[in-house]
């Protein structure tokens, strides 16, 4: 958590609160609220890949482009430890997609 501080430090937000999320998952995940500029508050998740377990950097640096419209992905650190930092967007995507009948995972 530390280095999560750090980070955020040095993008110069000052979380409000920080919890981790447990779960079965390759890293430390953890979930932190800020006061934006406008006296909003923001969520967010910052990801910290296990070690060997780095890859997603990479698959985002390669679709990237294509992605941007997409993704609620705000920052990636290819520095060690390699981390990603996204918009909570209040649950695992994960859950919902497999809630979706077959033909809408296709789709999606």
């Amino acid at each position: 958590m530390e280095i999560l501080k750090q980070r955020l430090e040095e993008m110069k937000w000052v979380p409000i609160h920080i919890e981790n999320i447990s779960g079965a998952h390759a890293g430390d995940i953890s979930r932190f609220e800020i006061i934006n500029q406008n006296d909003e508050k923001e969520k967010y998740i910052y990801k910290e890949f296990a070690e060997g377990r780095n890859n997603e950097i990479e698959v985002y640096k390669k679709l990237e482009n294509y992605l941007q419209p997409f993704t609620k992905l705000v920052k990636w650190w290819e520095s060690n430890p390699q981390a990603i930092l996204m918009v909570d967007l209040g649950s695992p995507l994960k859950d919902d997609f497999m809630e979706l009948p077959l033909h809408s995972k296709k789709k999606s």
